[in-house]
């Protein structure tokens, strides 16, 4: 039955990279990188940024297989974090680049097993980033990964539809692509999955709800949100 739901060590610096030895992008906003996948057993878990230039933004999604809570050092703010059931917690996190940056220490003391992928967009308004509140829908199993529905308010936006798999013994092997988006990636380690796919939205309407086939049944969250692109 699915439930809506609305809205370590020190680490070596990120390489800076300037905006023009990076591909040109398209008007509106760009996605451009992915970080290395990251996972523990449980405990806290150092996210791997991507390099990026000075005012890209950074997203890190983050799932773990209990109700545990996600926490990120100063300059993270939180665009969502749920939590249905004992084990499912699934967050996201998001920063403004800085001349320098360093990998994140997701802090999650104990729980289950945890993941993280972070990636890089350019053109997002750095003061004002997401458009509208998130959209989500929870399902306690099944092959389908569903959102909410949302109103974006901007032209040109970039909306984004994250995953969130846990499963015991194994996460499901795939996820498929729901027709007109596309997906940077989707990684999983053994009992836990994530996902995120994007697609431009020119004009302010009516979005969702969105989903995706799973390779078989597995408890799992799905959110849809929009980024706002800078002026």
């Amino acid at each position: 039955m699915a439930l809506l739901l609305f809205a370590q060590s020190a680490q070596p610096a990120i390489s800076f990279k300037a905006a023009s030895s990076a591909a040109a992008s398209n008007a509106g906003i760009s996605y451009r990188s992915t970080g290395a996948l990251a996972s523990a057993n449980s405990g806290n878990l150092t996210a791997r940024l991507p390099a990026a230039a000075l005012g890209e933004m950074f997203l890190c999604q983050v799932s773990s297989r209990d109700n545990v809570a996600h926490g990120m050092p100063a300059g993270w703010t939180q665009a969502y974090s749920l939590s249905s059931s004992a084990t499912l917690r699934a967050s996201l996190f998001y920063k403004i680049s800085a001349a320098t940056e360093t990998n994140p220490v997701i802090t999650h003391p104990g729980g289950g097993r945890i993941v993280s992928r972070c990636t890089r967009f350019r053109g997002v308004d750095p003061s004002n980033p997401l458009d509208v509140a998130f959209a989500a829908q929870y399902a306690a199993s099944s092959a389908t990964v569903g959102s909410g529905s949302l109103s974006t308010l901007s032209s040109n936006d970039l909306l984004l539809f994250a995953a969130h798999l846990p499963a015991n013994p194994n996460a499901p092997n795939s996820l498929g692509t729901p027709a007109g988006w596309t997906r940077p990636y989707y990684s999983r380690s053994t009992q836990n999955a994530i996902g995120l796919h994007y697609r431009a939205q020119a004009a302010p309407a009516l979005v969702g709800p969105i989903s995706a086939i799973a390779s078989a049944p597995a408890e799992n969250v799905g959110v849809l949100l929009a980024l706002r692109a800078a002026a």
